[in-house]
């Protein structure tokens, strides 16, 4: 009778695994788990070059940012969606241009689940809030006599 291969192949295979990693936990590590999650900060500093822009958190969506009120960060906005008016007359809406510092933005951010921040936080949405605070309306002037003289009768 003629012996069976089928230990020579398992062997084989465990050898060939053993050699290539598989075995030994040589797995590409996942990337960090991130949260979306909205800010509302004031803006400090743009660079437009760079694309990043620094701001102080007013308030924060969850837990894991109401932590880092009142802290200045640096956010990466090169690829975010920016919503603002054109305020520079330069014919184009929606440009980091746009943005000015002490304005107020409402930010869209991905930050990890767990652990500390990155050094720029990847923002996906950026949202001009200044334009949309109510301008407080003046009361009218009123007209007649200035205080102190009598109105004079015809």
């Amino acid at each position: 009778m003629r012996p069976s291969r089928l230990p020579i192949v398992v062997v084989l295979t465990a050898a060939v695994a053993l050699l290539s990693g598989a075995g030994t936990g040589a797995v590409a590590a996942k990337p960090p788990r991130t949260v979306l999650t909205g800010l509302q900060a004031k803006v400090t500093a743009i660079d437009a070059r760079t694309g990043r822009m620094r701001a102080t958190i007013l308030t924060g969506g969850d837990a894991r940012t109401r932590g880092y009120k009142g802290r200045t960060l640096i956010f990466d906005v090169r690829h975010a969606r920016i919503t603002v008016a054109d305020t520079n007359g330069d014919g184009r809406e929606n440009t980091l241009a746009d943005l000015r510092p002490r304005d107020l933005v409402g930010l869209q951010v991905r930050v990890p689940a767990r652990g500390r921040l990155p050094r720029a936080i990847p923002v996906s949405t950026v949202m001009d809030l200044t334009a949309l605070l109510s301008t407080p309306a003046l009361p009218q002037v009123p007209t007649g006599p200035a205080p102190g003289q009598l109105p004079t009768g015809s």
